[in-house]
């Protein structure tokens, strides 16, 4: 029975005093404070594709030296350029709390380099290249006419390229295309004509600072797809009492608005200096 009755205890000449005691907790020690992104590399964010629209993982983790795994989200993780700033940050609602460790600090920023890059000036195209695709798309002609009974020779001289480069990120598209255009000489049933033509490549990339693009995948009034067949990129003339196709365009300004015209809602578009452009 437990009597908290305080006139008893007095009846009884019993007196309480207050007191209180201080404990001293000894044997513990301090947390250590480590760097809880030791050893994270750009690798290990999941950096991947292509600037402008290069990619993080937008949640990471990174293992502490007790073998515990502290999750970490990542900003920005999309959309990334060489030279962008990512920041991993350690994730507050992360379970945390039976960690031995203090963290130096609550992020890290990286800086985001290695990337191939998409082609988006024409000046990154330099003479090299640019002969390399001049040359393709004049073996292009030539193989055409060797395979077509009324041509005789194919022409080409370059008098310009267009540069389209996507407004935003394509998904199942293409980011850019370099379309090179030409001035063509034909032969047809002996008749010399003159029109348009041009050669196109798509995503054209910057690597190790210089332009590249397959040179093996690219489209052309002369390419291979279209030898067997008429129709296509051409148009009928006639010569003496008979009807021949002549690939290509009448003019620039037909060859703009089928090659690139079509294609301006999604893309932005750079002429070289001279060329044709609406």
């Amino acid at each position: 029975m437990v009597c908290n009755n305080k006139k008893f205890f007095q009846k009884m000449g019993i007196h309480f005093s207050p007191s209180s005691k201080t404990i001293t907790i000894k044997g513990l020690k301090d947390a250590e404070t480590i760097d809880y992104f030791d050893g994270m590399t750009l690798e290990d964010l999941g950096l991947q594709g292509v600037a402008p629209y290069g990619k993080v993982s937008s949640e990471v983790s990174n293992t502490l030296p007790d073998n515990k795994t502290i999750s970490m989200t990542c900003s920005p993780s999309e959309g990334l350029s060489n030279g962008d700033k990512v920041t991993v940050t350690i994730d507050s609602d992360s379970n945390n709390e039976d960690v031995a460790y203090v963290p130096k600090s609550k992020s890290k920023t990286f800086t985001v380099k290695g990337l191939e890059e998409y082609v988006i000036k024409l000046e990154q195209i330099d003479k090299d290249i640019m002969d390399s695709i001049v040359k393709q798309a004049q073996d292009a002609a030539m193989s055409y006419a060797a395979q077509n009974s009324d041509y005789g020779t194919v022409e080409l001289t370059p008098i310009g390229t267009y540069l389209l480069t996507a407004k935003e990120e394509i998904d199942g598209g293409y980011y850019n295309k370099v379309i090179v255009v030409f001035k063509a000489k034909s032969t047809i049933a002996g008749k010399q004509i003159e029109n348009y033509s041009y050669i196109s490549f798509t995503d054209a990339k910057m690597v190790d600072g210089k332009a590249v693009v397959d040179l093996g995948e690219y489209h052309s009034p002369y390419e291979s797809s279209l030898f067997s067949t008429e129709g296509g990129e051409g148009y009928d003339i006639v010569i003496g009492d008979s009807t021949y196709w002549a690939k290509g365009f009448k003019s620039i300004e037909e060859l703009f608005n089928q090659k690139v015209e079509t294609d301006v809602e999604a893309h932005n578009v750079e002429a070289s200096e001279g060329l044709y452009k609406r």
